[in-house]
Parts: C-alpha cells; structure tokens; sequence
C-alpha cells in the first residue's frame, strides 16, 4: 500500500510506488492511469506533499524534487534541493502554499520559501528526532512531532518562535493535526499499541471565568 494525495482543484490522484520508481496520475471517475513520471534510482521512500499544481517528493537522501503537474497530466521537474543530511521523516505544504515544512530524525526540521526554495526558519527544539510535521489550516502554525516532554512543538510561521511545547507519556507521535476551529490538537502514537490523543484548548470566556473564580477564593 502506498501513500496518495488528490491534486488539488481537479479530479487526479497522485501516487508514489518507490519500488517500480514511479509518480502515477490517475482519473477518480474510471481509475485509469493518465500519467507517470519516472523517478530517479536513488528515490529512497514514500514521502511527497503536493499544494495545487506542485508535487514535493524526496529523490535521495534529504534531497527534495520539486516537480509541476502540467495540464497534459505530466510531471515536469522544476528544481532540486539538499533539505537534509539523513532521510526525511516529513514533508508537508502549508494549505497557502507558502511554506515547504521537511523534517528528520536527526531532530531538525526547517521551513522553505516556497517562492525561490529558500531555508527561512529552523524547527530546532525537539531533544529526539522528529517523526511528523503539518500545518494548522491557516497555515500561521506548524506542529513537529516527537516523544516524550517535547512530544508536540507548535511553532508560529511569521514570527519564526516557538509557540507552545506540549508533553506526552507516549512516544514516537505522528499523524499530528491542529482542526479549523484552531483550539483542538490530534496525534497518534503506537506506545502499547496505537492510540490517539486529543488535546483541547480552553475559550477566552472559560480562562476568564477560572481566573475570576481563582480571585474571589484568593
């Protein structure tokens, strides 16, 4: 079973088979095969991420290949980059398309310019590696993922600071989210077997009510 993704705003899904050294395009509506890329040799897994007509998918090493989905269902490469020395653990668009998050499990992760492929924030706060990265859906967060105190790092992608560190008694959390409504968190973690953990943020009103009922007691 390989990873998928629908390329935005049409009615195509992109797959990667490592092993075959293939990027497949197919039709939703009859599950015909309209396009494949064929992948360098030294592709080493299944990460991609894909934002509208842009494909990213790691080549190598740490290498990222930035690719375009033509109109004629071709892929075109567009650019190559060195994100990391060792093989990702991550790779994830921001829903603007702004932002290229790529992560390892040396413990680093940074965030790319999606407009000239430049490093313009390092995701340096994790004490182990970093096994997963996403956007929160108004792409001003990103979240890494790890074990343990620093199970969770949300970070701001305008001020470049470190938001918020939440910990965890689980290890090796992935399949992170932040939903819509911006104050409920998701991750899962194999720990014991696979479990999910949910993480929901108090309202103004509930902090305000809290804080009055901790003074009147005071």
């Amino acid at each position: 079973v390989y990873p998928v993704q629908y390329i935005p705003d049409s009615n195509f899904l992109l797959t990667i088979r490592p092993q075959a050294r293939e990027a497949v395009i197919w039709d939703v509506h009859d599950w015909k095969i309209i396009g494949t890329y064929t992948l360098p040799d030294s592709i080493r897994n299944n990460f991609f991420s894909i934002y509208n007509q842009l494909a990213a998918i790691e080549v190598e090493a740490g290498r990222v290949s930035i690719l375009r989905v033509s109109l004629d269902h071709e892929l075109i490469p567009l650019t190559e980059f060195k994100a990391h020395r060792r093989l990702l653990s991550g790779l994830a668009f921001s829903p603007n398309g702004e932002f290229l998050a790529t992560t390892s499990m040396t413990g680093f992760g940074f965030l790319w310019n999606t407009d000239n492929w430049t490093q313009i924030m390092s995701l340096r706060g994790h004490s182990l590696g970093i096994h997963d990265v996403a956007f929160s859906p108004d792409s001003r967060r990103v979240l890494t993922t790890s074990s343990g105190q620093d199970a969770i790092i949300l970070w701001d992608t305008t001020s470049h600071q470190e938001v918020m560190t939440i910990s965890a008694n689980g290890n090796l959390f992935h399949n992170v989210n932040l939903l819509a409504e911006g104050r409920t968190l998701v991750a899962t973690t194999n720990t014991g077997g696979a479990v999910l953990y949910v993480w929901r943020a108090p309202t103004w009103d509930q902090i305000t009510a809290e804080e009055a009922e901790r003074n009147a007691n005071e």
